[in-house]
């Protein structure tokens, strides 16, 4: 298990090097495709997306 977390710590950190994020955050709400724009609603479309991200689709944790 220690091996494990020493591995996503680095690939953590390669990520973080390599595209630089300048935040996260964590969605809980619901998906209302009126409020997107263009590049939301364009990758949206997409096959892989579109099965992931349902309209009206919340965290039940919340």
């Amino acid at each position: 298990m220690k091996r494990w977390i020493e591995m996503l710590v680095h690939v953590t950190r390669l990520l973080t090097e390599a595209i630089h994020p300048r935040g996260h955050r964590v969605f809980f709400g619901a998906l209302d495709p009126g409020r997107l724009g263009l590049g939301e609603r364009a990758i949206r479309k997409l096959p892989t997306a579109s099965a992931r991200t349902v309209a009206g689709h919340h965290d039940a944790r919340r």
